[in-house]
C-alpha cells in the first residue's frame, strides 16, 4: 500500500562524511547509502539521492526537501526532534577517537564540524578546549596536520577511514570515554509514518554479516602506490634504498672512469 502511494523515497546525503556518506564518481556512496540500498532491495521502494556539501546545509535545506524524506542522524532523540526528524533504531555504533598528530600533545583546541550531534557533545565534554569551527572532518583532520588544532574527534568507523589512509596513519588514535555516538535513520515529521516502521523493520532484518560486509567495504582503503607517499611512510628504508643507489652509481663511475684509463694505455 506504500508503495502504490509513495512510488519514489529521497534520502538526503553528505558529500563530505567519509566512510558514511560521500559523492564517488557523481554517484552516492558509503556505508549509509549501501544500506539504504539493502533495504531498497528488501522492501522495493525506490530511493533518490539528494547531495549537500555539509551537515549545516543538509538542515538549512530540509524545508525545501520532498516529504518523504530520510537522513542518517546520529541516535538521540532530543537532537533529533530538535531537527524536526523522528529516528529508527541505530545500524552503527562506536566509541569516539581523539585524533592528535603526536602522542605528547596535551590538547588546548579543537577541530569541530559546525552543526553536528559530534561537536555539541566535544563542547559539553571538553569546555575547557578552543572550538575551531571547519565545514567537513576533512577539514578538521587537515587542521590537526597543519597544526591549526591541537585535536579532532572521530567516530570508531572515521578513524579507521582516515588511520588506512597514508597522510594520516601516524596520528595518534584514542578512545575517549566521555562521548559515543550511534548512527540511525531519520525522517522528516512531515513524512508519513509508515516508512518509519517500514525502514525500523528493514534494519531489524538485515543480517550481521551483512552489514559487516558494508562496514569492511566502505572503511578499507586502498590507495595507489607512489614514491611520495613511500618516503613519507617508510622513511628510513627509503633512506636506505637512496644510500644504496647512490653507492651503484659511484661504483658505476669508477668502474667506467677505470675502463676509460685502461683503453688510453
Amino acid at each position: 500500500a506504500y508503495l502504490q502511494t509513495s512510488p519514489v523515497v529521497y534520502v538526503a546525503y553528505e558529500t563530505n562524511w567519509k566512510p558514511f556518506e560521500y559523492d564517488e564518481n557523481g554517484e552516492a556512496s558509503g556505508i549509509t547509502p549501501d544500506v539504504i540500498r539493502a533495504i531498497g532491495k528488501e522492501t522495493g521502494i525506490t530511493f533518490k539521492f539528494i547531495e549537500s556539501s555539509s551537515t549545516q546545509e543538509l538542515y538549512d535545506s530540509m524545508g525545501s526537501k520532498p516529504s518523504d524524506l530520510i537522513i542518517a542522524v546520529s541516535y538521540d532523540y532530543l537532537w533529533a526532534n530538535n531537527h524536526d526528524l523522528i529516528v529508527t533504531q541505530p545500524y552503527v555504533s562506536g566509541s569516539i577517537m581523539r585524533v592528535t598528530k603526536n602522542a605528547d600533545v596535551d590538547p588546548s583546541s579543537v577541530a569541530i564540524v559546525s552543526s553536528t550531534y559530534l561537536a555539541n557533545e566535544i563542547v559539553q565534554a571538553y569546555p575547557e578546549m578552543e572550538a575551531v569551527k571547519y565545514a567537513t572532518f576533512d577539514e578538521c583532520i587537515n587542521a590537526v596536520a597543519a597544526g591549526n588544532a591541537d585535536c579532532t574527534f572521530l567516530n570508531y568507523y572515521q578513524a579507521n577511514y582516515y588511520r588506512a589512509l597514508t597522510d594520516y596513519s601516524s596520528f595518534i588514535y584514542r578512545p575517549v570515554d566521555t562521548i559515543s555516538q550511534s548512527i540511525s535513520l531519520g525522517i522528516t515529521k512531515e513524512s508519513n509514518p509508515i516508512l518509519l516502521d517500514i525502514l525500523s523493520k528493514s534494519l531489524q532484518r538485515i543480517q550481521d554479516n551483512e552489514l559487516q560486509s558494508i562496514l569492511s567495504e566502505d572503511t578499507v582503503i586502498s590507495e595507489p602506490a607512489s614514491l611520495q607517499k613511500f618516503v613519507k611512510h617508510y622513511p628510513l628504508q627509503a633512506s636506505v634504498i637512496v644510500t644504496v643507489f647512490m653507492i651503484l652509481i659511484a661504483i658505476l663511475l669508477i668502474t667506467a672512469a677505470g675502463s676509460k684509463v685502461r683503453e688510453r694505455r
